[in-house]
C-alpha cells in the first residue's frame, strides 16, 4: 500500500511540474487528478490546479461536449495554452446561451493539432482576448472551427495575434490591435462563410491563403484598417454590401500589396465592387476581378486615396459593371501610377468610362498624375461613352 501511495504521489507531482492536466467531459471527475489515465470533469477543474514550472497552465482536451457554466464562461487571468490532440471533436456547445466561451487577459493559445477539431457553437461570442498596450505578448489561436457563433473571436489591445487554419461558418471576426506600428496580426489558411471580419489599429495585417464565401451585409465583409497589409491567394467569391466595398474596405495611412487573388461574383449598392480604398498607396499583382457590379462608381474597385501611387501588373478586369469605371474608379491624388500587363474584357459603364474612370466625383480636388501604361488589352467593353474618362485630365 506504501509504494502505491508513493508512487500515486510522484505521477501527481510530475503533472504539476509539467502543469498539464487532461479534461474529460464523459470518464472525467471533479475528484480526479488530471492525468491522462484519471483526467478532470471539466475545463474549470483544471483551470483551479496549479500551473507548471514555468509559471503555464496546459490544458489537454479530450473527445466530447463541453457544456455548462464549468466549460462555459471561464476567465483566464495567467499564462494559458488549451490544446486537443486527437482525431476526435472537443466541442464547445453554448446551446444558444448568452456566454463567452473564454475570456483571457494574459498570455493564451488554443490550438488542435489534428485539422479542425476543436468547436465552438451556438454561442454569443466564442473567444475574446482583453489586452493592454503594455502586454506585447502573442496570442496565437489555431485548428478551431467556429459555427453560429456572434462574435468568434474579439480582441481588443492586442499586440500580436496569429489565427492559423480556423474555419468561421457565420461567425464574426472582430480584431482591434494597439495602434501600433509593430502590432501585428496574421490571417493564415482561414476560410470565412457566411460573415467576415472587422480589423482595426494594427500596424501590420498579414492575410495568406484565405477564402471568403457567401457574406451579405450592411458594410463590407472585410473591413480593414491597418498600415501595412499584405494579402496573398486570396480567394473571395459572391459577396456583397449595401453600402460600399462589395468584399473588401481598406482604410489607410497605410500600403496594401496584394498578390494573387480573385473576387467573383461582389457587389454593392455604392462603390466599388469588390474593393473600396482610402488613404491607401497599391500594389496589385496577378489578381483577377470577374463580374463585379457596383450601382456606383468602380465595378471591381474604387480608389479614394491620397497616396504615393498606384500599380496594377498582370491584373484582368472581366465583366464587371457600374454607372462610372466599369472596371476601375480613381478618385483620390497619386502622382506614380502604373499599369503593366493589365487586360479589360467585357466590363460595361452605364454612363462613361466602360474601362476606367478617375476623378469623377470631385474633380477640383482630384489628382491623378500621368499613367504609365505598358501592355494594355481592351476587348469586347461597352457603354455609351468611351472606355477611359478621367474628368480632371486625359491620363491614360
Amino acid at each position: 500500500v506504501g509504494t502505491k501511495f508513493v508512487l500515486f504521489l510522484f505521477i501527481s507531482y510530475s503533472f504539476a511540474i509539467k502543469g498539464i492536466y487532461f479534461v474529460s467531459p464523459e470518464t472525467g471527475s471533479s475528484k480526479n487528478d488530471g492525468s491522462r489515465s484519471s483526467p478532470f470533469f471539466s475545463v474549470a477543474d483544471a483551470l483551479n490546479a496549479p500551473p507548471g514550472s514555468n509559471g503555464v497552465l496546459v490544458i489537454e482536451l479530450l473527445e466530447g461536449t463541453y457544456t455548462g457554466p464549468d466549460n462555459i464562461g471561464l476567465v483566464f487571468n495567467n499564462p494559458t495554452e488549451i490544446r486537443h490532440t486527437e482525431d476526435s471533436k472537443a466541442i464547445f456547445d453554448c446551446n444558444g446561451g448568452q456566454q463567452t466561451v473564454f475570456t483571457a487577459t494574459s498570455d493564451f493559445s488554443v490550438t488542435s493539432f489534428k485539422y479542425n477539431t476543436i468547436y465552438f457553437q451556438n454561442c454569443a461570442e466564442g473567444i475574446r482576448i482583453n489586452g493592454t498596450a503594455s502586454n506585447q505578448k502573442t496570442f496565437t489561436l489555431q485548428h478551431l472551427t467556429f459555427k453560429d457563433v456572434t462574435s468568434a473571436i474579439y480582441s481588443t489591445d492586442v499586440a500580436y495575434l496569429h489565427i492559423i487554419r480556423a474555419k468561421f461558418q457565420n461567425s464574426m471576426l472582430t480584431a482591434i490591435g494597439i495602434d501600433s506600428y509593430d502590432s501585428a496580426l496574421v490571417l493564415r489558411a482561414c476560410s470565412f462563410t457566411g460573415v467576415a471580419f472587422d480589423v482595426e489599429k494594427y500596424g501590420h495585417l498579414i492575410m495568406e491563403l484565405v477564402t471568403v464565401e457567401d457574406v451579405h451585409t450592411e458594410k463590407s465583409p472585410m473591413n480593414i484598417q491597418a498600415e501595412d497589409i499584405e494579402i496573398s491567394f486570396l480567394g473571395v467569391k459572391n459577396c456583397s454590401s449595401s453600402s460600399s466595398g462589395g468584399a473588401m474596405t481598406l482604410t489607410g495611412p497605410g500600403e496594401v500589396a496584394m498578390l494573387a487573388g480573385q473576387f467573383d461574383s461582389c457587389t454593392t449598392a455604392g462603390n466599388g465592387g469588390a474593393i473600396t480604398m482610402s488613404q491607401m498607396t497599391s500594389t496589385f499583382e496577378n489578381v483577377r476581378f470577374f463580374d463585379c457590379k457596383a450601382s456606383g462608381n468602380g465595378g471591381a474597385v474604387y480608389d479614394d486615396s491620397i497616396g504615393a501611387e498606384f500599380l496594377y501588373y498582370h491584373v484582368r478586369f472581366d465583366s464587371c459593371s457600374a454607372t462610372y469605371g466599369g472596371a476601375l474608379d480613381i478618385e483620390g491624388r497619386y502622382f506614380d501610377n502604373n499599369f503593366n500587363n493589365v487586360v479589360f474584357t467585357n466590363n460595361f459603364a452605364s454612363v462613361n468610362g466602360s474601362c476606367a474612370a478617375c476623378c469623377v466625383n470631385s474633380p477640383n480636388n482630384c489628382q491623378v498624375g500621368p499613367i504609365d501604361t505598358v501592355d494594355v488589352y481592351y476587348m469586347d467593353n461597352s457603354g455609351p461613352g468611351s472606355l477611359f474618362t478621367c474628368e480632371f485630365e486625359q491620363n491614360i
